[in-house]
């Protein structure tokens, strides 16, 4: 997303716990820092986390007055820490379950499952424009339900391709195809 943002001419600061990927992003624009004060006034924040754990413990540091698009994947639990957070501190946020991988990321070319203040989202919506495809779903639990039943469905589908893949040999069939 860093890079897609970089190449729209956006100004994009960087910043992670694995420091060994800063002289890759520095490589493409990516201004890194060493926390999120350094960013300065910024319009955006995009969370792009492991689990809800770490997104709970950046909005619980985190002082700003931009929106905070949250595109970590985390469970309902999660999310119910993440939002009491959100709610303490007053933070414009908007949850952003994403479907597609590095590529789309990179080409701008994600799908958003949109959750949280219509106002926000639809004021927010030409920067998430920027990312994807965004589609407003409701609340934040809405759109994480939605991302977790999407992904279910993906871990199903491949599973039965997997299963099937020995009889489409048989068959003669080209199992990459697709």
């Amino acid at each position: 997303m860093a890079v897609n943002l970089v190449n729209r001419g956006h100004v994009v600061y960087g910043y992670d716990v694995n420091k060994s990927v800063y002289a890759a992003l520095n490589n493409v624009g990516v201004k890194t820092v060493d926390n999120v004060e350094q960013c300065g006034d910024t319009d955006y924040v995009v969370l792009a986390l492991p689990t809800g754990r770490e997104s709970a413990q950046v909005l619980s540091e985190l002082s700003t007055n931009a929106v905070v698009i949250d595109t970590t994947t985390m469970s309902i639990t999660e999310l119910e820490q993440v939002l009491s957070i959100v709610r303490s501190k007053e933070l414009k946020y908007i949850t952003a379950r994403l479907e597609g991988g590095p590529k789309q990321a990179e080409s701008g070319s994600l799908v958003l499952f949109i959750g949280g203040d219509e106002q926000l989202y639809r004021q927010s919506e030409e920067f998430l424009k920027q990312l994807g495809t965004p589609i407003y779903i409701g609340t934040h639990e809405q759109a994480t339900l939605l991302k977790l039943i999407s992904t279910s469905i993906i871990i199903a589908n491949t599973m039965i391709l997997a299963e099937l893949s020995p009889l489409m040999r048989e068959l003669g069939l080209d199992v990459n195809t697709g």
